[in-house]
């Protein structure tokens, strides 16, 4: 009976081991190492070339990717449009505008996210998302009735102002920049062919 018990225990300690180990691995691993050093004290010196050895297997992590990842700047989007006798309009947006103050994703709709991605894209070169979305809003101008040469996104951004210098009494945003994208041509082929299938599909044709 005593040997039956000794082997229920064993077996319980191997299953509590089997809970255990890998708790103590994590913590080993992921846990310990993104604890500053500072904290550590005395042991930091003992320590140190088992995070140094973490950080070449990439175990390592730090506090800053479990921290909230505000907003760093607020950005519109403005599309200005140039109609075939050379007067350029205002075809959507508004380049006078405040910051927007609200969060952006509720109630939008398709447009208005594919105009979101179309700012944000990959702004240093051209982009099929921002190709394709400034190609819509030439069948937008041309249910108004324009005809236009080209469109062009202008986007102004609004850069956060860091907390520090807004506890100093500086303006929470700095002053908007601005930035003209690659002009989309309206009077193509691929363009002339949207704008017709949009009207004979409104005609119901």
């Amino acid at each position: 009976m005593v040997a039956g018990t000794l082997g229920g225990m064993a077996v319980a300690w191997r299953a509590a081991l089997d809970v255990v180990k890998p708790l103590v691995l994590g913590a080993a691993l992921v846990v310990a190492p993104a604890v500053p050093r500072a904290q550590w004290g005395a042991l930091e010196p003992a320590i140190a070339p088992w995070f140094d050895m973490l950080k070449r297997l990439s175990f390592s992590q730090s506090w800053r990717m479990y921290s909230p990842d505000a907003n760093r700047s607020y950005t519109e989007g403005v599309v200005w449009a140039t109609q075939k006798d050379g007067t350029r309009v205002l075809l959507q947006g508004d380049p006078e505008a405040a910051p927007p103050t609200s969060v952006f994703f509720w109630n939008r709709t398709r447009r208005d996210f594919w105009g979101y991605r179309a700012i944000h894209t990959r702004p240093d070169r051209p982009h099929a998302h921002r190709l394709w979305w400034l190609r819509a809003r030439c069948v937008d101008a041309a249910r108004q009735g324009l005809e236009l040469r080209e469109v062009e996104l202008e986007r102004v951004r609004w850069r956060v102002t860091p907390p520090a210098k807004v506890v100093a009494g500086a303006p929470p945003l700095r002053p908007p920049t601005r930035k003209n994208y690659k002009p989309v041509r309206c009077d193509v082929g691929v363009v002339r062919t949207m704008i017709q299938s949009d009207e004979e599909r409104r005609r119901g044709d």
